[in-house]
């Protein structure tokens, strides 16, 4: 009987979501490591898309409307037997209903390793910005650091203030 216990203590340890390896991370345009298993970038190149598997993604979300984005990224990443999404997020017109698409799916992913990535990792930060805010409770705007200026960035870019301040409406 003793020995079941260590056991199933190791056969536990399997199912847990390893960190990613911030070591192993390929250059990645704006990359920002929020957490052990959550990632943030721009876009990457597609010899980039395996390294960052290496390191330990299992989830790709990417926000950028198919017409701008890598191509066969989806390929690559199921290749690997990771998750990929896309969410076309629209830079005029970013949406409530973007966001929530977003929050489902993190949340269906919650103990997995998660690149979230757009062009420039404008539209990617501010979306985990917001997740973390929403489901963590982290108000932390040095997520959103690849904005520069946020303050000059959001009046320059005034929908996605209106993203921000009617999400967080929604939490109070």
């Amino acid at each position: 009987m003793k020995l079941l216990i260590p056991l199933a203590l190791v056969a536990f340890s399997f199912t847990a979501s390893a960190a990613i390896d911030s070591t192993q991370l390929p250059p990645v345009k704006a990359l920002q490591q929020h957490n052990a298993s959550l990632l943030s970038a721009g876009l990457p190149q597609a010899a980039e898309i395996p390294q960052l598997i290496a390191a330990g993604v299992d989830v790709v979300i990417d926000l950028i409307p198919v017409a701008n984005g890598l191509e066969n990224e989806a390929q690559l990443v199921h290749q690997a037997d990771k998750n990929y999404y896309q969410i076309e997020v629209d830079w005029n017109n970013p949406t409530k209903a973007n966001f929530e698409q977003f929050r489902q799916i993190m949340k269906q992913h919650n103990a997995a390793d998660v690149l979230v990535h757009c062009q420039a990792n404008y539209r990617a930060s501010a979306f985990v910005y917001l997740y973390q805010l929403t489901e963590h409770g982290e108000d932390d705007l040095t997520i959103m650091a690849p904005w520069g200026d946020l303050q000059q960035s959001l009046a320059k870019y005034p929908q996605w203030q209106e993203l921000i301040d009617s999400v967080k409406a929604d939490i109070n």
